[in-house]
């Protein structure tokens, strides 16, 4: 019974000793599953934590710029709200002076027309009187050819004269 038993104890001994080694093989083989594993998952934690960083900038951007976009919006409407007024107020200065500048208009078509005529009746007037000047100046040629005929004339009749005087003298002293 003995030897029986320490057969028995050989055997489950040897199976022991197999499941041994077989677990020792597991064991190494989950834990360079395991060490895969690790290393994946601090990959990926590494990952994860610059895509949670990437994904708050973009989310800090976002809300940053809704904010700027909504001071725009308010700007905007303070400004729209002021091109508004300022519009308005154009409009009735361009009514008010809408009149004003048509009178001023009118005015001014009849100060051209009135200008116009003026400078027709001056132009008039320089031509007569350019006419005038150049027929006095016909006129003082004329004369002053007509002066030189009666100088000549006159300095004929004085000659003429003392060439008759002297015998006329004598014809008188003789009757």
């Amino acid at each position: 019974a003995q030897s029986q038993s320490a057969k028995d104890w050989e055997a489950e001994r040897g199976e022991l000793k197999s499941e041994l080694e077989l677990q020792r093989k597991l064991h190494a083989d989950i834990k360079l599953i395991a060490d895969e594993a690790l290393q994946q998952c601090t990959s990926l934690r590494a990952e994860l934590e610059e895509e949670r960083l990437q994904s708050k900038a973009k989310v800090d951007a976002l809300a940053e710029s809704q904010t700027v976009d909504a001071q725009s919006a308010k700007a905007w409407e303070a400004e729209r709200g002021e091109l508004k007024s300022e519009l308005e107020l154009q409009r009735k200065l361009h009514a008010d002076i809408k009149p004003v500048a048509d009178a001023a208009l009118q005015q001014c078509t009849s100060l051209r027309a009135e200008l116009e005529e003026m400078r027709l009746q001056s132009k008039a007037k320089v031509d007569a009187l350019a006419a005038a000047q150049a027929a006095e100046a016909q006129s003082a040629k004329t004369w002053e050819a007509e002066r030189g005929e009666l100088k000549s004339e006159l300095e004929l009749q004085r000659k003429l004269h003392a060439d008759i005087k002297p015998v006329a003298d004598e014809a008188l002293q003789q009757c």
